[in-house]
């Protein structure tokens, strides 16, 4: 479903084509191209979306599909000033197998017209927020949980440990100056 908030009211509207149902998926903001960016999710048991739709405000555009699109679910992704560009990090991968799956190591670039590995060393999260930097337009992002993999010392540990996206690098470290 879209839904549309303006003057205070939430409307529903039916627009087609539009994209598939989904779960744990990211939407984001590209401020400067004026288009929502939706990528990756579910769409039921063992339904990978490795889609990307963008939406201008009026309509809905599948953009790229397949391999363009990073296959994970429960990642997190912002507008990256820096860059110019919508980044996408971590979330679980789908490995194919059933059973627990490794975290992404990955971070990812979407550029209006495909996406970019750009850094294998994301601090390995699934279910973090982000956001950007005021300051620095840099990509933050704070929380989340790791993947239930085998030995898993934190399966159940929720995080609070903070990340700044620096060139291909995640730092982390206080970040008052």
């Amino acid at each position: 479903d879209t839904w549309i908030f303006a003057d205070g009211e939430w409307t529903q509207r039916t627009l087609a084509p539009s994209p598939p149902a989904r779960a744990d998926h990211t939407l984001t903001l590209d401020p400067v191209r004026k288009r929502l960016v939706l990528t990756t999710g579910t769409s039921g048991l063992d339904g990978r979306s490795v889609d990307t739709w963008e939406f201008d405000g009026t309509a809905w555009m599948q953009v790229a599909g397949g391999v363009d699109a990073p296959d994970v679910v429960s990642a997190t992704a912002t507008y990256d000033r820096v860059r110019g560009q919508v980044i996408l990090d971590g979330g679980i991968r789908d490995t194919g197998i059933i059973g627990p799956s490794p975290t992404s190591p990955n971070t990812y670039a979407w550029n209006g017209q495909q996406w970019t590995e750009i850094s294998n060393s994301s601090p390995l999260l699934q279910q973090h927020a982000s956001a950007v930097d005021p300051d620095t337009g840099q990509m933050i992002t704070f929380g989340g949980t790791r993947p239930l993999t085998v030995p898993c010392p934190n399966c159940d540990t929720v995080f609070n440990d903070t990340y700044r996206l620096e060139g291909p690098n995640w730092v982390t470290r206080p970040f008052v100056e």
